[in-house]
């Protein structure tokens, strides 16, 4: 219901704006690079409304972990794309790792997780496969036509993060 009434009238019920001040992304993606493609022709597009920050786009090249420490807390939320490939990369697990300590450092629900594929739980890490058993995630395969407005309600309120970097400049 709650995402019926935010893609059809704009409404947000228990929106805590304040957990969003300050931030600079909308959101930062969470890929396996063998996954780019999908992000670049369908996420990208399908989210254009948002700023996005993508570490291999929207950061200089050097200190990887560091831009990635920035990347996180400059965003409002981490949307991890899960497939087989993010799983299978040492990098996205310590994405993940980074994204959740952020998420529990703030006490507010920072992580969405998407899962483009099905995944081996016996490759998850340990913090990865407790998230997913305790979480509600996103499943693209889910044929109900709503994935896109589920996304896009577990992403902060578009309308509040324009007025709010409209004040700050």
């Amino acid at each position: 219901m709650k995402v019926w009434l935010h893609s059809r009238y704009g409404v947000r019920f228990f929106y805590n704006k304040d957990a969003d001040i300050g931030k600079v992304y909308s959101a930062f993606i969470s890929y396996a690079e063998e996954d780019e493609d999908w992000i670049t022709e369908e996420l990208l597009s399908q989210l254009e409304d948002y700023k996005l920050c993508i570490l291999q786009r929207d950061f200089p090249i050097g200190d990887k972990v560091e831009s990635l420490l920035q990347a996180v807390e400059s965003s409002c939320r981490t949307v991890v794309i899960l497939t087989p490939n993010y799983l299978k990369s040492d990098w996205c697990q310590f994405e993940f790792d980074t994204a959740h300590m952020q998420s529990l450092q703030d006490k507010c629900e920072r992580l969405v997780v998407v899962r483009l594929e099905a995944v081996d739980n016996c490759e998850m890490n340990t913090n990865l496969g407790a998230y997913l058993k305790t979480n509600t995630y996103l499943d693209i395969n889910i044929n109900d036509g709503l994935f896109w407005e589920k996304l896009k309600f577990a992403l902060p309120d578009v309308e509040i993060l324009r007025e709010q970097n409209e004040t700050h400049f």
